[in-house]
């Protein structure tokens, strides 16, 4: 054997000491389950594995069941409610360049485990921790790049939402992106992506022009490739708005659109006992009113705003102009103001049209979407394609059902809101419209959701919530795959259309025969038989007494928790801004 040979020796030989020392030290917290098996990696694969990255330490394995639900942004790992016990990977690798996320999905192809990117962990669901399998956390990957001639901007899928607007706004341009400032743009744009200029100019999947993914087909080979449309069209289609099922994204490259300096908003208090008059004005603005206004109703219980009426439930009327001022959007907001005044008992803009903030400020303002110590549980529809366009787009039925199920709450933190979803693209924007596997154009998109602070009340707020969404059920058409909890088994076909969802079956089939990524069929945990192995039940895991066999469970060269919190609706603080509008 030569020198480099027994230099390769000596160093998978220190790994393997270093890595069976970690195991010792922390394997009481690992998850049961996933443990080593005989048709699983064994040590020395493990160590050449980690011998092969560009720093040992950026693998991790035996760890507790509180450091992988950490990699979840929900604040939920110590809740109460099964639904909160989430997938444990077997291996979380944080990548610091691409051939380490290349050895890491070849990793999990060359032993068959699952493999799935994680780009801020905003999925309540747990989706980016395949059940003992590898999450690759893509924190690292927080690169961008514009280019100032044709619009277009880089993106890498682990960068947040609000370090890309603060990079952009001075160039006075931003690619759509979610309306939260700590949700990572990679999931986002990837399963749809419906932020601040959705109605304006589109949903964020559609107008990637190209992607940076690894990818493993049949031959089991992990290989990194750029995919176009015209390269590998079908590929292309499915990792915009089904991303996870198809690969690793690294990156994108998508178009930005020009922004103003100011955004115009303005918000009304209205009792709910004029929520059908409220909803059918609505209904009959959304479709008339130009494209940058940005409208919602969100209907909220009684106790949620300690100024409405004998502290009864009420309806939040609001609209952002995220466009420049013009004649056509200042006669709408003259339009909100006839209409709503004179019915609402309080608004955030006392005699003007509107407030305005400046577009940094608006898009990262700190408290607008997230309580970092709360529980959350959601789900997210759309009504049928174009009824956003139709006067008549909400039913009589449909507004009384939401009413209903408003009043009926006993908790003071639910609500629903109700928005425009995507518009297809005309004009200018239309030159960088490439129709994605996301579909549910010019309908509503209706959020179902709570945020509570007390464990002991989990059930109880997530009935309402399954209550409230089985309700509505009958008039909506399809999910939204970023904000639903999987627990329904369609929900996952049902964010898709029928005909989408079957071409997403065969480029599944033909892309990653092996399904090594992401079921396309996903369903939570919880709602699955138990998987056993070595005779742990991973599902039914009692991750609280597992945590408290050693106070210090993380392992020496672990690294920091992602921030915990949940992405969701949170009483908006500041001028105006009260709970409204979702987290995307």
């Amino acid at each position: 054997m030569g020198a480099a040979t027994y230099l390769l020796l000596g160093s998978l030989c220190q790994v393997l000491l270093s890595t069976t020392a970690a195991a010792q030290e922390v394997l009481p917290n690992s998850p049961l389950g996933c443990k080593l098996t005989e048709n699983g990696p064994n040590q020395l694969q493990v160590a050449a594995f980690r011998a092969q990255l560009s720093d040992p330490k950026a693998l991790k394995d035996f760890f507790s069941y509180q450091y992988s639900a950490d990699l979840i942004s929900d604040g939920l790992s110590n809740r109460t409610d099964s639904v909160y016990i989430l997938p444990v990977p077997r291996f979380i690798v944080t990548p610091n360049v691409v051939e380490d996320v290349v050895a890491a999905v070849q990793f999990a192809a060359d032993h068959g485990l699952k493999v799935q990117a994680r780009g801020t962990g905003h999925q309540l669901a747990g989706i980016a921790l395949p059940e003992c399998g590898v999450t690759i956390d893509m924190r690292n990957f927080q690169d961008s790049s514009l280019d100032e001639t044709t619009g277009l901007v880089t993106v890498q899928t682990g960068l947040r939402t609000g370090d890309a607007v603060e990079r952009l706004v001075s160039k006075g341009r931003l690619p759509s992106v979610g309306t939260c400032k700590d949700v990572g743009v990679g999931g986002f744009a990837l399963q749809g992506g419906l932020g601040w200029i959705t109605r304006y100019r589109g949903a964020a999947s559609d107008f990637i022009q190209s992607l940076d993914v690894v990818v493993v087909g049949s031959d089991k080979k992990a290989v990194r490739k750029t995919i176009t449309a015209n390269s590998d069209p079908d590929l292309f289609f499915a990792f915009r708005g089904a991303g996870g099922s198809y690969g690793v994204a690294l990156a994108y490259t998508t178009a930005t659109f020009p922004i103003p300096t100011n955004v115009q908003l303005a918000f009304y208090s209205i009792t709910i006992d004029k929520a059908v008059e409220v909803l059918q004005w609505f209904a009959e603005f959304t479709a008339t009113a130009p494209k940058s206004i940005y409208p919602g109703a969100t209907l909220l219980p009684a106790g949620s705003d300690p100024d409405t009426p004998g502290g009864g439930a009420y309806i939040l009327l609001q609209a952002y102009n995220l466009g420049p001022q013009t004649a056509q959007t200042e006669a709408a907001f003259q339009q909100l103001a006839n209409f709503a005044a004179p019915r609402a008992y309080s608004n955030s803009q006392p005699g003007e049209l509107y407030t305005e903030e400046d577009y940094l400020s608006f898009q990262t303002r700190p408290k607008e979407c997230s309580n970092y110590t709360a529980a959350t549980y959601w789900n997210t529809y759309f009504t049928a394609n174009g009824t956003s366009l139709n006067p008549n787009g909400l039913s009589l039925d449909f507004i009384n059902a939401m009413i209903a199920q408003i009043k009926a709450s006993p908790y003071a933190t639910p609500s629903i809101t109700l928005l425009p979803s995507a518009s297809i693209p005309t004009g200018p924007d239309a030159t960088y419209f490439i129709p994605s596997a996301w579909s549910f154009y010019d309908s509503y998109y209706v959020f179902v959701g709570d945020t509570w602070n007390v464990p002991a009340d989990d059930s109880g707020h997530i009935d309402w919530v399954k209550t409230a969404s089985a309700a509505l059920r009958p008039y909506y058409v399809g999910n939204y795959i970023n904000q639903v909890m999987f627990e329904v088994a369609d929900d996952s076909s049902r964010s898709y259309e029928a005909s989408i969802f079957a071409r997403l079956q065969t480029i599944k089939a033909q892309y990653d025969p092996n399904n090594l990524f992401r079921d396309l069929n996903y369903v939570h945990p919880n709602v699955k038989k138990p998987i056993v192995l070595d005779g742990g039940i991973l599902n039914s895991l009692a991750f609280a007494a597992a945590d408290a066999m050693a106070p210090n469970a993380m392992a020496p060269n672990a690294m920091a928790p992602a921030i915990s919190g949940a992405e969701a609706p949170y009483p908006m603080q500041g001028i105006g801004f009260q709970r409204g509008i979702p987290a995307a």
